[in-house]
Parts: C-alpha cells; sequence; structure tokens
C-alpha cells in the first residue's frame, strides 16, 4: 500500500505513545503513510497522534466534530467521515466508545484494512475483526 491515508482513533484516553508507534510501525511501512487522520475530542487535543506525526514527518490532519450541526450524535457522524476519506484505519477499543465503533463497522463495510486493538475495558469481541 503506497499513500496511505490512515485513520487513527481511540488514541486520546486508550493508548499510549509506545503502543501507537509500535502498531502503525508494525502494520504499516513507514514511506507509505501520507498522512494521519483523527478526529478532534471533546476532551481536546490528540497528543499522542499528533505527537507520532510530528516524529516521523508525517502529515497531520485534524478534523473537528461538527456539534451544532449534527449534537450528540457528532463525533460517530465525524468517524464515518474520516473512515471514508482513509484507505485503513487503527481502533484503540475498550469496546464501550460508540464513535469507535461506528468507524469500526464502517471500515468493515467499505472492506478497508482495520486493525483493532483492544484496550482495557469491555470485551470488542462482539464486532468481529475486520
Amino acid at each position: 500500500m503506497n499513500d496511505v491515508q490512515l485513520a487513527v482513533f481511540g488514541t486520546n484516553s486508550q493508548a499510549n505513545y509506545a503502543l501507537l508507534k509500535r502498531t502503525v510501525n508494525t502494520c504499516f511501512k513507514q514511506d507509505d503513510i501520507k498522512v494521519i487522520l483523527t478526529s478532534k475530542p471533546k476532551t481536546g487535543e490528540d497528543p499522542l497522534t499528533k505527537k507520532f506525526a510530528e516524529q516521523e514527518g508525517i502529515r497531520h490532519m485534524v478534523f473537528s466534530p461538527d456539534w451544532q450541526k449534527y449534537g450528540p450524535v457528532a463525533e460517530s457522524v465525524q468517524s464515518e467521515i474520516l473512515v471514508r476519506c482513509a484507505d485503513a484505519i487503527i481502533a484503540f477499543w475498550d469496546g464501550t466508545a460508540s464513535n469507535i465503533f461506528m468507524a469500526i463497522k464502517t471500515a468493515k463495510q467499505q472492506r478497508k484494512k482495520c486493525i483493532i486493538i483492544k484496550v482495557p475495558g469491555k470485551p470488542a469481541e462482539k464486532i468481529g475483526p475486520c
């Protein structure tokens, strides 16, 4: 896969930098990643993905959910948009975040490369692999 647009979900509260870096470097050739896409969470920035992109010299684009237009489902809508823009996704998921579930579901439907990293919380088995 060349010139991959990679969407990353769940790093703001569920992953650490070493896990993010190891996952990306294991699943992709670094030179293949053109841009990393993330969604701006309610809680502010996503410092892990930003740091990774800066240190690896990869372009980083942050999309902000449109809370005014979509209200409480804005994060889920934003997740679907990010997946549509991406060639592949990495989701750090505890089995509870609905926006990450939506991203995984959308990636499966669109037959995109999808790496799910299970993090502590409820089991994520119910959706199966992408």
